[in-house]
């Protein structure tokens, strides 16, 4: 390929505006019945299709997020970091590209519409030859213009490449290009969609599917059942993965691999490899959707497909649970920054998945709970049994102004048996300098231990309900208590009613975050790290205070403007459901952010 191909671009679209003015030329493209799936075979490992991709690149720069991206001084800080000239002026190159590019009245053309990457099964001699797994990869998009101008554009830019050659393929042109060193380019146009990739034969069975649409794409169970599911008239973004196919496709390189490099350390860590694919058996495939925004709220789906029978014990024991009403939300403080909650975590079934994964022999699994027992008195599957499937993590402050931060932090684990926790709990600080104060707190009883560091760094314990409450702080669990008796907290915030869509309902899992806070408290929480890094280091804490304000702190900033974020998980029969809701800032903040 010739140098300097960003000029060539700029003139190519240059002349490509002026050639195609008129209005025949710029009138909208009609709609076909064709779709981009119609075009992939129906072991197709990975597509991403975006809808209105030029908008959502315009809409993004525009951001918070987008502004702050822009701002960022990489430059500065590869040159605080003693980056090398070479890669700097690398970097320089290939953010010119990408921004020349994202501007470009070709990307506008082209991919301004609809747009899917597709990736295909890799073949095993992609291991001899990397640049072969390129094979792999389709694009198809429905251009925004007539296709007429598309040729034109596509022309011009062929005509400055080494070689252009034209193939007739069952009454479609195919155009290809030499783009670099041993990498070429094919292009076709069929009912109004462009496919582009890396290999001619991919392209021409790409074309072979519309006149066999069953094994297509859109013939695949699994896609047709995600896209039902997740496709709506106003979805901007949609995300498959076959994991089906995507374990067989890895399974088969792995071997392949080992065939190839016959070492003992290659085949014991395929093995290893191996055993980790096939645990996740049952998870057949994955959709996610993005949806355009309604007025400052967002939302995205995702959903699993699931075969429960294919489970490795893990996920069986975990899939058992039913979805329930968390009532740890009664207990969680208005000002909480972040939250999450399970009802689906099986300690007994977890502990022993892990330690056959980590090879550990039955002796030695006998011989911790000996010393167990030793310590506290209590035999090891006593305790694990007293503790229920529900936990959660309340995270309701970070304090930044002492000499390090504090976090407001409670954890909350089920319990079976209060008894039991009590005596373990007992039997593991009985031996530890610390003092204990005791009280009772609207009924209920508290432990804490006394640290030298004040209220805010005062461990405690209470039993509540059927869970056994830990917190940093004891005016955290004191908090707690109260709302669970009195009502109130996070469940009647502003914060969390406007991503409420489903949190109080009966779910496996939820999570909250109010990340525009929070993403503050982990500002400060790094400047109090770099403050520490300076009394040890003060050359490195100067490199380290550069990427904090050039790059870690405007990205921070960026993404303040999701400013809450809700998400649910829901276990049904064949199918895992993740809905997220988010809270982004009003128009009027975007501009004065």
């Amino acid at each position: 390929m010739k140098n300097k191909v960003l000029p060539l671009i700029t003139t190519v679209i240059i002349l490509a505006a002026a050639a195609v003015a008129g209005w025949y030329y710029l009138r909208p493209q009609p709609e076909t019945g064709a779709v981009p799936a119609e075009f992939l075979h129906h072991d197709t490992l990975v597509t991403l299709r975006l809808i209105n991709l030029e908008k959502s690149v315009e809409t993004f720069q525009k951001s918070r997020l987008g502004r702050k991206l822009k701002e960022t001084d990489i430059i500065g800080v590869m040159k605080a970091l003693d980056a090398p000239d070479e890669a700097i002026k690398k970097f320089v190159e290939i953010k010119s590209a990408v921004e020349t590019t994202l501007d470009s009245m070709l990307f506008k053309e082209l991919f301004g519409k609809d747009v899917m990457l597709a990736i295909l099964p890799v073949k095993s001699d992609a291991l001899k030859k990397p640049l072969q797994a390129l094979d792999s990869v389709l694009l198809i998009a429905r251009t925004k213009r007539r296709t007429v101008l598309v040729e034109f554009i596509s022309g011009l830019l062929s005509h400055e490449m080494e070689e252009r050659t034209v193939t007739e393929y069952h009454g479609h042109t195919i155009t290809s290009f030499q783009a670099d060193k041993d990498i070429y380019v094919f292009y076709t146009l069929s009912d109004g969609l462009l496919l582009a990739g890396f290999n001619l034969d991919v392209l021409k069975k790409s074309l072979d599917l519309k006149t066999d649409p069953s094994t297509a794409l859109v013939s695949n169970t699994y896609y047709r059942t995600l896209s039902d599911q997740l496709i709506s008239k106003n979805h901007t973004g949609f995300f498959f993965n076959n994991l089906d196919a995507l374990r067989t496709n890895i399974t088969t390189l792995m071997k392949a691999y080992n065939d190839a490099n016959q070492s003992p350390e290659d085949e014991k860590a395929l093995k290893q490899a191996l055993k980790q694919v096939n645990n996740l058996k049952g998870f057949n495939a994955m959709g996610y959707a993005a949806y355009e925004s309604a007025g400052n709220s967002l939302q995205s789906k995702i959903r699993l497909l699931i075969d429960k029978t294919q489970f490795a014990p893990l996920y069986a024991s975990a899939y058992n649970y039913k979805p329930e009403k968390n009532r740890l939300l009664s207990m969680m403080p208005s000002k909480t920054l972040f939250c999450y909650w399970t009802n689906s975590i099986d300690l007994d079934a977890m502990l022993k998945f892990y330690l056959q994964e980590a090879g550990v022999k039955d002796a030695d699994v006998q011989s911790m709970k000996d010393a167990f027992k030793a310590k506290t008195g209590l035999m090891f599957d006593e305790v694990v049994q007293a503790i229920g499937n529900q936990y959660g993590t309340i995270l309701a402050d970070i304090h930044t102004g002492g000499l390090f931060p504090i976090p407001e932090l409670a954890l909350a684990i089920q319990t079976k048996n209060k008894d039991v926790l009590t005596r373990l709990v007992t039997a593991l600080t009985q031996e530890s300098p610390m003092g204990f104060k005791e009280e009772t707190y609207l009924d209920v009883a508290i432990k804490s231990w006394t640290l030298p560091f004040g209220d805010m760094l005062q461990p405690s314990m209470a039993f509540l309900d059927d869970f056994c409450l830990l917190s940093v702080n004891r005016k955290l669990l004191k908090e707690m208590i109260r709302l669970n008796k009195e009502g109130g907290g996070l469940i009647d915030s502003q914060a969390f009613k406007d991503v409420n869509k489903g949190l109080t309902d009966a779910n496996n899992s939820m999570a909250f975050i109010k990340s525009d806070i929070f993403l503050d408290k982990l500002k400060a929480s790094a400047d109090w790290g770099g403050n520490m890094m300076m009394l040890k280091d003060q050359e490195a804490a100067l490199k380290i205070e550069v990427v904090l304000n050039k790059l870690i702190y405007p990205i921070l900033d960026g993404l303040k403007m999701y400013q809450t974020i809700g998400t649910r998980v829901v276990f049904k029969e064949n199918v895992i459901e993740i809905d997220s809701h988010y809270q982004i800032e009003k128009m009027a903040d975007r501009k004065n952010g």
